[in-house]
Formats: structure tokens, C-alpha cells, sequence
């Protein structure tokens, strides 16, 4: 109980940290729109005859001249022009004590006199109240009205997208980048038109709330506009997801000639690395000798040649050419073998890398017997695995082992990869991954709460895994029971449109 109760206050401390930030934010918004509203002059300051509008308009007080001497006494130094920004919150302190004095004054006048001027201050606020309502409602047609022709620019946009998506099955693949750019370019047009509307709207709705009655009068029909703003863009974003959803079902075929292309390459270069007692973290080096920032065809071919590990000079070829492509293969044709193909050795490193997905949980033991030695903790269903030596029959049973290193937390160890007729632990793959909700993707591998998002990934992309890190989780966030472990982040492509970037490994992502 007593756990429990820490808990609790522990979540509600942190939630009225939240809703103070908030608030914050809102009243500092609040704010700054006001003071643009009654700085006329747009010199930065508020001067005598702006206060007394300000005055007047907001806490409907005709603020008298020896109050209105007494403020700026007191708040405003000599030489300054007026009140800034940074001192509205004393303003308004002020004039409320002004305010109060007048209402010490009006209980002091005759009952019949003091009749008469509360009517009169009730008719110039209903006045002051209905030229602000006239304005608003003006903007809001102007607005409704603007918002057809928006309208009419996403109709264009859906149609540019849908006959992209009907038509790219068809295109040639070296057409499809070009294709693609056009059928958005309605997309971008109508997203900036909606951009620009969002800021009419949030102007409206701030000046709305600058006065009580007109927000409460407005705030219903306020709200419907917006809305209708938000849900426009929400399809302008499904249509851009359309077009990187169409590109890659388009480029699904090439996608499986690299796949089945990069295995057999991989896999004759890390048996060959294998075959010398050598893990295949070595096969860079091994490969590349003379320590250049660049691995050549030659190279590889070199390498394979020395292990006697025969492969055809083509493939090493087509590999080369592929990942220069936008890893697909284009097609089956023949690739000139006369002239020497390079890539960088982080790219080579990428290419030659394994992964493995475990189908059945399974304990990750640090020898590479399994009856020897402690479990180092058991690999469950659905983690992924980088492969660092490949199969590897245990001396004492007939199954076969591999050395894996698990992306959940970097944890090393031996795993058996399968024993008997229809037992796996593991199957191949892994390096593909679903979206299974949109989720962001960012430059920054340290970017875990997405602040610098270069792109949101959408539902049903697939996206390569590049490389892999972990990133430290902040003390408030492991104190807040996020964990301590950090969080794997993965470096992947996006297969639709080539996208490149970090993004967590968390709920939103599937392996296929």
C-alpha cells in the first residue's frame, strides 16, 4: 500500500508539472495576442492611450486620469515609452486595483445615481461586445468562404494520388520516381493552402477568447471551422501515405531479386569468414586489406577467390550496382563485369549484416553447448537478433547453434537455432520491418521523443533495418518508471520512398 500510495503521488506531482507547463504556454499565447491586438502602433509598447483602450475594452472601466498617472508612476521608468509585454501581467494588476476603487466609488454614490451609471456601463460594454462579435463574424465568413477554394485544391490532390496509385503497377521502374513527385505536387500545393488557413483559424479563435461574451456566442460554430481544417489535412496525409504505399508495392518484385540476391552473396562471404574461425564482425577487414574508406568488386571477388568459395563475378556485380540503385534490381539483365564497382565500408558493413527473428522462445546461453554454463536470460518470441556466426552444429547433439546478439538490450550469447524435424527456435529475417502505426522517423539517433521528426512513417510500410543503437532514456523519464534500460532505436529505410532515419523499436513496428 504504501508503494502504491508513492506511486500515486508520484504520478500526480507529475501531472501537475504537465498541466503547469501547459498553462503556461496557453496564457503566454493568450498574452502576446492580446498585446498585438491593443499595440496599435506596433512599436513594442503599450502607451497612455492604449492602456486606456485596453482599459476600457477588457475590464470595461473608464480608467481615470489620476489612476492612469499613478500606473505609470509606478511600473513604467523614465525614458520608456510604455508597457512591454513581459509587464502586461502588472498592467492588468493595476488597472484591477483601479477597477476595484471604482466600484468602492459607485457604492458610495446616491442609489439613483448609481443606477444611472451601471446602465451606462452596461450599455457600452453590450456595444463594445457587439462590434467585437460584427468583427469575428466577419472573419469567420471571410474564412468559410476561402475554405471552398481550399476544398476544390484537395479534391485535385486525392485525384492526382488516385490515379498514381492506379497507374504504377504498370510504370517502368525508372519512371516511378518522377511519377511520384508529380502526383504530390497537388498535395503540396493544398497542404500550404491548409497551413496558411490553420493560422487564419488560430488567429480567429485567440480573438474570440480575447472577450467573454463573443467566445461563448462563437466558440461552437469556431470549433466546426477548425475541425474542418484538421480533417482536410488528416486526408492530405493519407493521400502522401498513398503514394509511398503505391511506390512500394510497385518496387515489391525488384525488392525480392536484392533480398534473394544479398543472401547468396552474404552468405558465401560469411561462410567463407566462418571457415577460418572468424566472426563475420571481422569480414570487413578480412575483405578489405588495405584499410581504404571504400570496398571495391574486386576486393570481394579477391576475398572469395582466396577461401576457395566459388560465386559468379556477375552477382558480386549486380550487388554492387543494386545497392547504388536503391537496393532493388531492376531487372534480370546482365552487368557489365569490366569495371570496378565500389561502395563504403559502413555500407558494405549494412549489406553483409544478418538478422534472425526468434519463433519460439528459446534460453541465450554463453557457451556454445547448451549443458554448459549459465542461461544468460531466454530470447521470447518476436525478438529480433543480429546474427554474428552463423550455424554451428553443438559437438554433443544434432542441433545447430548460433551466435547472436540480441537488439532488445545487446545482450551476446549462443542460441540454438533448431533441433528436431519442424522444431525452430529461429527462422531468417527479421531485417524487414511493418509498420503497424504510424509512427515518426528522425536523423537524430538520441531523437527518442521525436522532436526533430524529419517524416512520419504510415501504417503497412516496410522498412530495412540499417543499423542499430541503443539510446539512454533521461533521469525524469527512468524515475517515471519508463525504465532504465534505454530503447533500442534502429536505423532503417523506408522501402516506398527511400527514406532514410532512426526510429524506436517499440510497439509500432512488426517483423515480416
Amino acid at each position: 500500500e504504501r508503494r502504491a500510495a508513492e506511486a500515486l503521488a508520484a504520478a500526480k506531482a507529475r501531472e501537475d508539472v504537465i498541466a503547469l507547463r501547459l498553462g503556461q504556454g496557453i496564457f503566454e499565447v493568450q498574452a502576446s495576442s492580446t498585446f498585438k491586438t491593443y499595440d496599435e502602433d506596433g512599436d513594442g509598447f503599450l502607451n497612455r492611450e492604449e492602456v486606456l483602450a485596453y482599459a476600457k475594452t477588457e475590464f470595461n472601466l473608464d480608467l481615470p486620469s489620476e489612476s492612469l498617472d499613478r500606473i505609470f508612476r509606478q511600473l513604467v521608468a523614465p525614458g520608456v515609452a510604455g508597457f512591454e509585454l513581459a509587464k502586461l501581467q502588472q498592467l492588468r494588476s493595476a488597472i484591477g486595483i483601479a477597477q476595484h476603487e471604482a466600484r468602492g466609488r459607485l457604492k458610495r454614490m446616491p442609489s439613483d445615481e448609481r443606477e444611472t451609471h451601471m446602465e451606462a456601463q452596461k450599455a457600452a460594454r453590450e456595444a463594445v461586445v457587439a462590434e467585437k462579435r460584427k468583427r469575428s463574424e466577419a472573419s469567420m465568413e471571410d474564412f468559410a468562404e476561402e475554405m471552398k477554394a481550399v476544398d476544390k485544391r484537395v479534391e485535385e490532390a486525392e485525384r492526382s494520388i488516385a490515379d498514381f496509385s492506379g497507374a504504377a503497377a504498370e510504370l517502368q521502374i525508372s519512371a516511378l520516381p518522377e511519377k511520384a513527385r508529380e502526383a504530390v505536387v497537388p498535395v503540396r500545393v493544398a497542404s500550404d493552402e491548409l497551413e496558411r488557413m490553420q493560422k487564419r483559424i488560430r488567429s480567429i479563435r485567440l480573438e474570440a477568447c480575447l472577450t467573454r461574451e463573443v467566445k461563448e456566442q462563437l466558440w461552437p460554430e469556431i470549433i466546426q471551422l477548425s475541425n474542418g481544417v484538421v480533417k482536410r489535412l488528416a486526408q492530405l496525409r493519407e493521400a502522401d501515405a498513398a503514394v509511398i504505399l503505391a511506390r512500394q508495392a510497385a518496387l515489391s518484385k525488384a525488392h525480392e531479386r536484392f533480398d534473394a540476391l544479398r543472401a547468396e552473396v552474404v552468405g558465401k562471404l560469411r561462410a567463407c569468414i566462418e571457415a577460418t574461425d572468424r566472426q563475420a564482425s571481422e569480414l570487413v577487414e578480412a575483405v578489405c586489406k588495405d584499410g581504404l574508406a571504400m570496398v571495391s568488386t574486386a576486393d570481394v571477388a579477391s576475398f572469395l577467390e582466396e577461401g576457395k568459395c566459388e560465386l559468379e563475378l556477375e552477382k558480386i556485380h549486380q550487388l554492387f550496382a543494386a545497392c547504388a540503385s536503391g537496393y532493388i534490381c531492376v531487372g534480370e539483365g546482365e552487368v557489365p563485369t569490366d569495371q570496378v564497382l565500389t561502395m563504403s565500408r559502413e555500407d558494405f558493413a549494412r549489406v553483409v549484416r544478418i538478422y534472425s527473428k526468434v519463433t519460439k522462445n528459446v534460453p541465450l546461453t554463453g557457451e556454445l553447448e547448451a549443458g554448459r554454463g549459465e542461461a544468460l536470460r531466454e530470447l521470447t518470441s518476436g525478438e529480433l537478433l543480429e546474427v554474428l556466426r552463423g550455424r554451428v552444429g553443438e559437438p554433443s547433439t544434432d542441433v545447430s547453434r548460433v551466435c547472436v546478439r540480441a537488439l532488445k538490450d545487446g545482450a551476446v550469447g549462443w542460441a540454438t537455432q533448431g533441433g528436431g524435424p519442424g522444431e525452430a527456435f529461429l527462422e531468417p529475417g527479421g531485417h524487414v520491418l511493418r509498420v503497424e502505426r504510424p509512427c515518426p522517423m528522425s536523423n537524430d539517433m538520441e531523437d527518442v521523443h521525436s522532436e526533430k521528426a524529419t517524416r512520419a512513417l504510415s501504417e503497412g510500410e516496410l522498412v530495412d533495418i540499417l543499423d542499430w543503437s541503443s539510446a539512454a532514456l533521461s533521469r525524469p523519464e527512468a524515475e517515471a518508471g519508463a525504465g532504465t534500460g534505454g530503447v533500442t532505436r534502429l536505423h532503417g529505410r523506408a522501402r516506398g520512398d527511400g527514406a532514410t532515419g532512426w526510429l524506436s523499436l517499440g510497439d509500432a513496428l512488426g517483423t515480416t
